[in-house]
């Protein structure tokens, strides 16, 4: 017959306590250890701060899963929209100009990072600068200088330029390649020695634009950003609207046919706010 002693049944008790204790240490800790697949995108919108995150509620538009239709899954990029406002300076041919830009921009940003902790960047970019001051010469008519005293507070002219852009992002700063269109929109005042209003050109320029940019983004809210561009230009001769007194001086008058090769290149700092 066997005798079971009390310090037998302690052991045995122990024994059974500590499997017990084990077993659910094991199950917390499957439990709590598991990967959060929403774990990116929380720390991505944690990032803003309880103030900053009311001016960019909409920050994250939509965003990839990668076939896994869970709501719960984890995505994998992220569309932004940004507003901007800004300054440039913009050389064109012989004569350059001082604008107010404004602009909007929309592109992809994976939030997993890719080769060297880098986030990838895709998209395009929308700006309108208006030209509020001019210099320099003529592009139109040899030799002749525009009038920049009696018009330095008049809209001297406004563009539109449509580059897209590819890039890196890290840890707020980022590096993007540019390359698209531009048509600049301008009006070329000359003096009048006379009485009378000073005479005018209103003509159109375009073509190819290419360039760089960099910057940095506070918290996925605010974008600080610089742009660089150029490009060759032509100047419309069937876009032109002369002052009659002008006509006959005009370059694409006398030679029935449009300027091409005028050289363009654009300066542009910029604050954009994330929507």
């Amino acid at each position: 017959m066997l005798i079971t002693t009390p310090t037998t049944s302690i052991k045995s008790l122990a024994a059974r306590a500590l499997c017990v204790a084990l077993g659910a240490s094991l199950a917390c800790s499957l439990a709590f250890g598991a990967k959060d697949p929403n774990k990116t995108y929380k720390s991505l919108k944690s990032s803003q701060s309880s103030f900053t995150k009311n001016f960019a509620s909409g920050s994250v538009v939509s965003g990839s899963t990668y076939g896994n239709t869970s709501k719960n899954a984890a995505r994998r990029w992220y569309i932004f929209n940004e507003a901007s406002v800004g300054g440039s300076y913009t050389t064109l041919g012989r004569a350059n100009y001082i604008a107010v830009d404004v602009g909007y921009h929309a592109y992809l940003r994976t939030i997993q990072s890719t080769i060297l902790g880098l986030d990838f960047l895709i998209g395009a970019e929308l700006n309108f600068p208006i030209y509020l001051q001019a210099n320099g010469s003529s592009n139109l008519i040899a030799n002749k200088p525009l009038e920049t005293r009696e018009t330095a507070q008049a809209v001297q002219g406004w563009g539109i330029e449509l580059p897209a852009m590819i890039g890196f992002e890290k840890n707020g700063f980022y590096l993007v390649g540019l390359a698209g269109y531009a048509w600049e929109f301008m009006t070329d005042t000359y003096t009048k020695s006379g009485a009378g209003a000073h005479p005018t050109i209103k003509t159109t320029y375009d073509g190819l634009i290419y360039g760089a940019g960099f910057g940095y983004k506070v918290r996925n809210v605010i974008n600080l950003g610089f742009r660089w561009t150029m490009g060759n230009m032509t100047n419309r001769r069937d876009s032109t609207e002369i002052s009659s007194e002008l006509s006959g001086q005009v370059i694409t008058t006398t030679t029935g046919r449009d300027i091409y090769d005028i050289s363009y290149m654009k300066f542009m700092g910029f604050v954009s706010v994330v929507f």
